[in-house]
């Protein structure tokens, strides 16, 4: 009789136990869903109020350069980004600074750079009979807007470097290209963007303009690196007696989501009017900055 006691008690705790569990599960499973079974919708992304993006000068690359001591050949290497799309643009080292003015004389003429569909350029030069190698200063290379040199627009450069060896024996030299004394060619500012609802307003704040000029700014897709087609068109710039400027420009986006978790860039280009933007040195892209939103 004890031992068939003992027995139930075992049963009964077994019981118990098992009643727990199932209450435990089914109560799990109701606070994982919807009283309906549906699932709870995900949280919704955060999309910054306002945003701000510094606008600097372009294109952007580098310059390499190798001098062979016993050929006596000159290697010159240039990189370019955020160039016009497709463009040719003549290069040339000259003597000086990239701050003379007017330029100093041609000391050598390098082969084009040519930009690719997303405004990435490269070219390579070889010169023979570089005898004393590269001097320790006196030399600066530039790339000028092309895509020939006969109209001074044309003739402008976009990108400058300045080309200093401390060691004339010593190779390679590296330098960044950078802007110039040209108009336009040393414009910066910052791009501000307010998100409210389905808008956006873009306001842009630029210095270092020629004084009263008008440029078209837009919204690409991809990167100032690697450059895409237009997605929204701002309003036109228009610089002050100082060469500032202030604009603003109310955009609707029908997927805000969408537009935030996308790459886009903002461009600022030499034209004033679309008609001067159908010409390279027009399209010219002076300042640019992309848009990255953290979510």
């Amino acid at each position: 009789m004890r031992m068939f006691r003992g027995k139930n008690r075992v049963i009964h705790v077994l019981f118990l136990m098992i009643g727990v569990f199932f209450a435990i599960f089914f109560t799990a499973c109701s606070t994982s869903g919807q009283p309906d079974g549906s699932a709870i919708a995900a949280p919704a992304i955060s999309v910054p109020n306002v945003l701000s993006e510094e606008l600097t000068h372009s294109p952007v690359g580098t310059l390499d350069m190798t001098w062979d001591a016993h050929s006596h050949e000159l290697t010159v290497k240039v990189s370019a980004t955020g160039l016009a799309p497709d463009s040719t643009h003549p290069e040339h080292i000259h003597a000086g600074t990239c701050a003379s003015t007017p330029m100093g004389v041609i000391v050598y003429i390098l082969n084009p750079l040519v930009a690719d569909a997303h405004g990435v350029g490269t070219a390579e030069t070889t010169i023979a009979n570089v005898s004393h190698g590269i001097p320790v200063q006196g030399w600066y290379l530039n790339i000028h807007n092309g895509p020939t040199l006969n109209t001074p627009e044309e003739a402008n450069p976009i990108a400058c470097a300045n080309i200093t060896e401390k060691d004339a024996s010593s190779s390679p030299v590296h330098a960044l290209l950078t802007g110039t004394m040209a108009p336009d060619e040393s414009a910066h500012g910052n791009a501000q963007l307010n998100i409210t609802g389905n808008k956006l307003i873009v306001t842009l704040n630029m210095s270092g303009l020629v004084p009263h000029s008008a440029h078209i700014a837009h919204i690409h897709t991809g990167s100032c690196a690697s450059q895409g087609a237009v997605v929204y068109p701002l309003q036109v710039i228009t610089a002050d007696a100082q060469g500032n400027a202030t604009n603003s420009t109310t955009l609707t986006i029908s997927n805000v989501q969408q537009f935030t978790s996308s790459q886009f860039y903002i461009n600022v280009h030499e034209a004033g009017t679309m008609d001067g933007m159908s010409k390279q040195q027009g399209f010219d892209p002076i300042a640019c900055g992309d848009i990255i939103f953290h979510v």
